[in-house]
């Protein structure tokens, strides 16, 4: 008589042992073949193609178990050759594993080739490969402590050919974690999706922990966590990253971005956006973190929700922190918050480049708070700049919020606002919330900007700028009509000026647009034609893929839309 029993392993897999011959069988209530004399055997049980399988110490005759073990699986090397091939094909998680392993120096422990990192070669992957979950060791290596340096890194060209890895599970407690570990400067990674967990320490992405080659045209899904410099793409990038989508959620300690983490040293990052969840302490934004040593963002875009616990927090990037550093035609839909310096398209601009940007997201933080940007320049004369930008979100803050920048201290020119501005309230909010600058302080210097808003909400509220500590404002305007929230009262300007806090008076209805914003570059703004109209467009920014919807929002004085807040 034949029969059989199915059981559960503790790896997780399901056995079927066919009882043929059986001597020993004793028949339970149940019908569960049982017997008095267990005779045992190791049998194979595959439970994972990449590395581990298991075995079992099974009754020959019940299919009762005594103990299982690992097997370790072999890496299958036969796709390498003797390594004097131009072009190698990969097909197998087995023959990933062995790829690590090659890259890594760590081949001819399991019986396989001297390292190699790929030099000039091209790998291109054949079909779709499952990894299963399984514990992945990083395809190159980095050093374990600052300053890093890269050990092995991968220098050939990896070829997804639209095809995907899934289930990549890495979870160690080490620097330069992702599917790749480190890609040298000769390397590239292109064409791939990903999904999976990535989990690390510093330098830690969900393909490449640190990319110094060229990464376009990949896509990841799943969660990355790590501490300094944690991206959904890559962890640091000093090299290039073009073309890429990360749709997983990240989360980070300092240096925190949807698509990297850190962009240093003349890296790039363009035509790159980000989807996911970004969550982080300091310098977090939805496409990259922070930006410094001549690095560039550029015609990339974040719609997920950026949320930190810290300062420098932005829509796009978190920080730019040198004179060479920049960020251009880019744009953020996701709302953003933070605690200081915190903006819609850079949290802190210390001292780099913004331009021919925009956000439609909503804002909120502590103080420093923009719609563009949260601080532009720092205590030393015109530290930074933005230029050719508009917002359009609602900005809320406790002080230092304006609808385009929450502090000033750099140069700010050509840009517009009509979102809604709210300061809440505290000790430090008296004339610090306005239509287009929180504050213009230091040597801070605005020009050509229009605040377009329906109202701004704050003790001592401005249309155009909060407080200013110098006189440098020129040719700057306002709607006529906006309405200041006062502590208990409502208020318009009446002292509308181009120089002065209120901004020089545009009238809705009556006021042609093309005067509204006179002087700005026709290279670089669709400006329409004809009157300025509530419900009417507002300028675009030309060479931009994006879809932009801006219009002169209506003023109601409802309590739907305003606050008189009693307690400043």
């Amino acid at each position: 008589m034949l029969k059989s029993r199915v059981f559960l392993t503790a790896a997780g897999a399901a056995l079927a042992l066919v009882l043929a011959g059986c001597n020993n069988p004793t028949g339970n209530n149940n019908g569960i073949v049982e017997c008095t004399a267990h005779e045992w055997d190791w049998v194979l049980i595959p439970h994972s193609p990449l590395r581990d399988s298991h075995e079992a110490q099974t009754c020959r005759h019940c299919g009762a178990v005594a103990e299982t073990r690992a097997v370790t699986a072999t890496p299958n090397f036969a796709w390498y050759g003797d390594g004097s091939a131009a072009n190698f094909s990969i097909a197998t998680p087995l023959s990933m594993f062995a790829l690590a392993h090659i890259v890594n120096g760590t081949a001819e422990e399991h019986g396989g080739p001297a390292q190699f990192d790929f030099y000039g070669r091209t790998i291109t992957l054949a079909s779709d490969i499952n990894l299963s979950d399984q514990p992945w060791t990083p395809i190159g290596t980095i050093t374990q402590a600052i300053p890093w340096t890269v050990v092995d890194g991968f220098s050939g060209t990896f070829d997804g050919a639209g095809r995907a890895i899934t289930a990549l599970y890495v979870d160690l407690d080490r620097h330069g974690i992702g599917l790749f570990g480190a890609v040298n400067a000769e390397g590239g990674i292109k064409n791939i999706g990903v999904q999976g967990s990535v989990s690390g320490v510093d330098l830690t992405g969900g393909i490449v922990g640190w990319n110094f080659g060229i990464v376009e045209n990949v896509r990841f899904s799943g969660n990355v966590s790590g501490g300094t410099g944690t991206g959904g793409i890559v962890g640091g990038n000093f090299g290039t990253v073009s073309g890429s989508h990360n749709a997983g959620n990240v989360s980070g300690t300092e240096l925190t971005g949807g698509v990297a983490g850190l962009n240093q040293q003349q890296g790039t990052i363009t035509s790159s956006f980000n989807t996911g969840i970004v969550y982080g302490n300091n310098s977090v934004g939805g496409v990259v973190g922070n930006n410094q040593g001549g690095g560039t963002v550029s015609g990339s875009y974040n719609t997920g929700s950026v949320t930190a616990t810290g300062d420098d927090v932005g829509g796009v990037v978190g920080s730019n922190m040198h004179s060479t550093d920049t960020v251009f035609g880019s744009h953020n839909t996701g709302n953003v918050s933070g605690n200081i310096r915190v903006g819609g398209v850079i949290g802190n601009n210390s001292s780099g480049t913004v331009s021919n940007s925009f956000n439609t997201g909503n804002i909120s933080g502590f103080h420093s708070v923009g719609g563009v940007a949260g601080q532009i320049g720092v205590s030393l004369p015109h530290g930074g700049i933005v230029s050719n930008s508009y917002n359009t979100g609602n900005i809320s803050a406790d002080f230092s919020v304006g609808g385009v920048v929450g502090s000033n201290r750099g140069v700010l020119s050509y840009s517009y606002n009509t979102g809604v501005v709210i300061a809440h309230g505290g000790p430090f909010a008296a004339d610090e919330s306005a239509g287009v600058a929180g504050g213009n302080v230091f040597d801070g210097r605005m020009s050509n900007n229009v605040s377009m808003g329906s109202h701004v909400t704050g003790s001592g509220a401005n249309r155009l700028v909060g407080r200013s500590t110098n006189q440098e404002l020129e040719n700057n305007r306002a709607r006529s009509d906006m309405l200041l929230v006062l502590p208990h009262q409502t208020v318009t300007a009446t002292d509308g000026e181009h120089d002065n806090p209120n901004g020089a008076d545009v009238i809705p209805g009556v006021t042609p647009t093309s005067e509204v914003f006179a002087g700005w570059d026709p290279a670089i703004w669709n400006i329409p034609g004809g009157i300025l109209t509530v419900g009417g467009p507002l300028p675009t920014l030309r060479n931009v893929a994006w879809e932009q919807n801006p219009v002169l929002s209506p003023v109601e004085e409802s309590q739907a839309s305003l606050k008189n807040c009693d307690s400043f």
